[in-house]
């Protein structure tokens, strides 16, 4: 559940180069465990996929 409500807000975000850092902050963070929170993971989530490490 927490997965699609994610790709809704989020869209398509692209972890390819980057998976690890993109496991870390998904399953071990607060933001992203507390449902409650589920805004603050999808703005980190975003913010990480336009990083300069997940680019390339």
């Amino acid at each position: 559940m927490k997965q699609k409500i994610i790709e809704i807000l989020t869209g398509p975000l692209d972890f390819s180069l980057c998976p690890t850092d993109a496991y870390k902050m998904y399953h071990h963070t607060r933001d992203c465990t507390i449902p409650a929170y589920l805004k603050r993971c999808v703005r980190l989530l975003k913010q990480l996929a336009s990083s300069r490490q997940c680019k390339g």
